[in-house]
């Protein structure tokens, strides 16, 4: 799961990637359905509620949210 994420998000912009939650769940889903069915289980559905950057990204969001509002 985590290199499936990893392999998507990086090449996105931030805002980019928390408008595509649910393309980053579908991924994820075919990855775990793919590997998973091997064992006989089934992946009905994936979900990506939240993505939570580094703190340091989150400040400079921060400052530039503040700086455009000036």
């Amino acid at each position: 799961v985590f290199d499936v994420i990893r392999g998507a998000v990086p090449r996105m912009e931030l805002d980019e990637a928390f408008a595509s939650k649910d393309h980053i769940a579908n991924s994820v889903k075919e990855q775990l359905a793919d590997r998973m069915s091997e064992y006989g289980y089934e992946i009905v559905a994936t979900l990506v509620i939240d993505l939570d950057p580094n703190n340091n990204v989150k400040s400079a969001m921060n400052e530039i949210n503040a700086a455009t509002r000036l």
